[in-house]
């Protein structure tokens, strides 16, 4: 049996760093589980399409088969979960091998989006970063990984990521089992890891 912890949080505010962190500190019993993994498959559509597209809402998410995956992991069965490519908007043909371990962190801006969401999540950690420092890091990001310009990040930011993060990832803060401030020092987040670790042994 598998115990599911949520990691939300505004895009770029540090989720998926906080998730790699705290399975690399406990590889035997921590998994990591992207619900970003599970964007609909956009195969099919043209650029334009795909271009207007609102990937920002909750339902931009096949959160079907994320349930379903996620049910098999908390009843200790091994998953192959979906490899979606950010650049096209597609899914690949390779999956992702999931194996049920004491601990499976799924972090995705839209990971506590799901309609009970606390009949699937044992607990949820919401990582807090200032909006300035999340359009920094989504800007040098997508530059790097995803070959889009300044400009289309930053107009994206302003007609959906913003605003969807307003409507549907901010309010989720008071949902949080434990609250993260994402500007700590590399000492603090040692000690911040094993906090967190401690937490979920508790559970």
């Amino acid at each position: 049996m598998s115990k599911l912890i949520a990691i939300g949080g505004g895009s770029g505010s540090g989720k998926s760093t906080l998730a790699r962190n705290l399975m690399l500190a406990h590889q035997d019993e921590i998994a990591i589980l992207s619900y970003d993994w599970y964007y609909r498959d956009r195969k099919g559509e043209s650029e334009e399409e795909k271009a207007r597209a609102n990937y920002d809402e909750p339902k931009a998410i096949d959160a079907k088969l994320f349930l379903e995956d996620a049910k098999k992991l908390k009843s200790g069965q091994p998953i192959e979960a979906p490899v979606y490519d950010f650049a096209t908007h597609e899914r690949q043909k390779e999956t992702h091998h999931v194996e049920p371990k004491p601990f499976v962190i799924v972090d995705g801006v839209l990971a506590y989006q799901l309609p009970n969401p606390k009949e699937v999540y044992d607990a949820y950690i919401f990582v807090d970063c200032p909006s300035d420092i999340r359009l920094a890091r989504r800007i040098l990001r997508d530059e790097e990984e995803r070959g889009r310009t300044s400009s289309s990040i930053v107009l994206q930011y302003l007609s959906t990521v913003r605003p969807m993060h307003e409507r549907y990832v901010e309010p989720t803060k008071k949902e949080a089992t434990f609250l993260v401030r994402s500007d700590l020092r590399p000492t603090d987040e040692a000690s911040l890891i094993e906090e967190i670790y401690a937490l979920l042994k508790s559970l």
